[in-house]
């Protein structure tokens, strides 16, 4: 009796433990979405390596390349797809199999950047953070679909491995599948040669509120030009551009009330007044305000210059206002 005892009860324990060890089995496998929609999830680059003719071929398309179409009907695909926990290791590089494509697909969120490994080998297809893997549900038929989209524009953007990486007889691996590596970054921009003229009126626009930092800083560099005779030396002349964006109404109302205090010359003139009258162009001195629009400059004189147009001309217009304490 007493062996029938403990022998039940051993059973009993190992019937538990099957049932902790299959709870966390499943839980550890237990489906989840690749993408959550809330992350605001958005395509940065995609790559296909395949093979044409004997010749291995890179395929690469830019951001800048991706239409918001195509952006689109990806992130819907991959929000409609399932992932989970790998049981094995996945192996960190593979070979070109002849008649097949491997796609990369970066996917930037509001959290974490995703890769998204596809191809007719099953152990190629992946979603990957950093360097875990996942197993991509379905993955053979969301590599279909994705390569449906994508082949129309495979051969507009492929070209050749260079010759740091030649065809071989053998066929040749694929990139090792990380994130591509950050660019170095550009040299500064040169000031565009089309000049800030204050003659041209197709240069200094009202329909124009957008500027480059090129185009911004060579504006700049013209006003102070104009001014700097004008400004006492014991102030530091601060230039800025304002750009009537997003809000052209909010920024005009600034401009009319926090600026340009209503007087004799400015009591009649509404918003669209300032917005269609005025350069947003202003050379201030010593003056700042918060953000519930309250000048701090403790007294000092504020002076403002203005871009403006009379009669087709443009010119330098300046108001000194009464100190504000």
């Amino acid at each position: 009796m007493k062996k029938a005892r403990i022998r039940k009860s051993a059973l009993k324990i190992v019937a538990v433990l099957v049932v902790l060890v299959a709870v966390a089995t499943a839980a550890f496998f237990r489906s989840k979405p690749m993408l959550d929609p809330a992350d605001s999830p958005r395509i940065s680059l995609i790559t296909a390596d395949y093979e044409n003719g004997g010749e291995s071929y890179r395929s690469t398309m830019e951001q800048t390349d991706i239409s918001q179409n195509l952006n689109n009907q990806l992130i819907a695909l991959f929000q409609g797809t399932q992932m989970r926990n790998v049981r094995f290791l996945r192996p960190q590089s593979f070979r070109m199999e002849p008649d097949s494509v491997y796609l990369n697909v970066w996917v930037e969120t509001d959290r974490v950047s995703m890769l998204v490994n596809l191809s007719t080998n099953s152990d190629y297809n992946s979603a990957q953070f950093g360097d875990t893997h996942y197993a991509i549900v379905n993955g053979p038929d969301l590599y279909q679909k994705v390569y449906e989209l994508l082949s129309p524009l495979l051969v507009a953007h492929g070209s050749p491995w260079s010759s740091t990486e030649p065809p071989t007889p053998t066929p040749a691996p694929t990139p090792t599948m990380t994130p591509p590596p950050e660019e170095p970054e550009s040299p500064p921009s040169q000031l565009p040669e089309r000049v800030w003229s204050f003659t041209d009126p197709d240069q200094v626009s009202q329909e124009r509120f957008s500027y480059s930092q090129a185009e911004q800083d060579a504006a700049v560099a013209a006003v102070r030009n104009e001014l700097e005779a004008e400004a006492e030396q014991e102030y530091t002349i601060s230039l800025t551009i304002g750009e009537i964006t997003p809000s052209p109404s909010e920024t005009a109302w600034q401009w009319k009330h926090y600026f340009c205090p209503e007087s004799g010359a400015f009591a009649d003139w509404t918003e669209e007044d300032m917005l269609t009258r005025f350069m947003v162009v202003c050379a201030q001195y010593d003056v700042e305000y918060d953000n519930t629009k309250t000048f701090m400059n403790s007294g000092k004189v504020t002076q403002n210059f203005f871009l403006t147009k009379e009669d087709g001309v443009w010119s330098v217009w300046d108001r000194q206002s009464p100190d504000v304490t």
